[in-house]
């Protein structure tokens, strides 16, 4: 067995992705190993937001798995130097091997949004504000349905009408965005 060490060769987003190519590996005689298959396994959900499921051969290894595998991975090899980049991390700016490739410097994802302080700060005071806000709801409810039953039945089912209106319009406008971008 060599000493050679253990070398990322692909991110999964599903468990069961993993374990198929780990058994086209299997049947070549590769040795692998399959990091955070519990969590994707017991819990999906924590397992994709954690990053997938990372399928590890040895480094002696990897082009041999990258070729059986479709030779698409979006790991570098380990002999790769880290002075012919062509692409920078958008979040430090760090060198590169290609588009999809992690971070070496600050570990950043292609496929995720990096957070930033000031992203965290201004999701958390997004956060502060809609519980104010439905706070304020609950609290002051009981004097605005006193206030509803005393009008006319007829002007609360026109107001109701015209609230229930505007909703169905800013969804539809919401939904219409996604496909067009002028919107």
């Amino acid at each position: 067995m060599s000493n050679d060490p253990i070398v990322p060769l692909r991110r999964f987003a599903a468990l069961h992705e993993a374990e198929l190519a780990a058994s086209a590996l299997d049947a070549a005689g590769i040795v692998f190993s399959i990091q955070d298959s519990y969590v994707a396994g017991t819990h999906p959900e924590l397992g994709l937001a954690a990053g997938g499921v990372l399928l590890l051969v040895r480094g002696d290894e990897f082009k041999e798995a990258e070729e059986i595998l479709g030779g698409t991975s979006t790991m570098r090899a380990p002999e790769a130097d880290e002075e012919d980049a062509e692409f920078t991390c958008a979040a430090c700016g760090g060198p590169l091997k290609d588009a999809m490739a992690d971070c070496p410097v600050c570990n950043a994802q292609p496929d995720r949004e990096v957070l930033t302080p000031r992203r965290t700060y201004w999701s958390i005071v997004r956060l502060k504000l809609w519980v104010l806000a439905i706070t304020l709801a609950i609290i002051f409810a009981p004097m605005v349905w006193d206030r509803i039953a005393a009008l006319p039945e007829r002007t609360v089912a026109m107001a109701a009408y015209a609230v229930l209106a505007v909703i169905v319009a800013m969804l539809l406008l919401k939904l219409l965005s996604r496909f067009d971008s002028r919107l």
